[in-house]
Formats: C-alpha cells, structure tokens, sequence
C-alpha cells in the first residue's frame, strides 16, 4: 500500500485523498495557499486522516468514523 507524506508536518497517509485534503489544510495553514486560505489550528482524525478546521466538525467526523 502506498504511503503519502505532508510535506509540511509529516503526517501520513495511506490514502491519496485523505492526504490531499490534509495537504489543502497543511498548505493554507503555513501560508502557502493564500487563495481560500484556512487559518487557526488543524485538526486531523486519528483514524482516516481526515483534517478540519474547527474541532467540533472532527469530534463529529470520528465518532462516525470510529462507530462509536
């Protein structure tokens, strides 16, 4: 299975759009994606990898993702 680095933080991912859309983030996040840029923390859920903005959205996102 192939793996995808963040070039910024070096998290991992095994798949490619989970590493995209943490890449967007990671981007926007150290200012290098000025256009539709996100700023404040990430955050990442520990078991897909998907990041998001606001806490609240990945609480939510893993809970489903977790089934619990």
């Amino acid at each position: 299975m192939a793996e995808f680095k963040c070039g910024h933080c070096g998290a991992t991912f095994n798949d490619a759009a989970a590493a995209q859309a943490h890449a967007d983030v990671c981007d926007a996040q150290h200012g290098t994606n000025p256009v539709g840029s996100t700023t404040g923390p990430i955050y990442a859920c520990s078991t897909c990898g998907a990041v998001f903005s606001n806490a609240k959205a990945c609480n939510d996102h893993r809970k489903h993702c977790t089934g619990a």
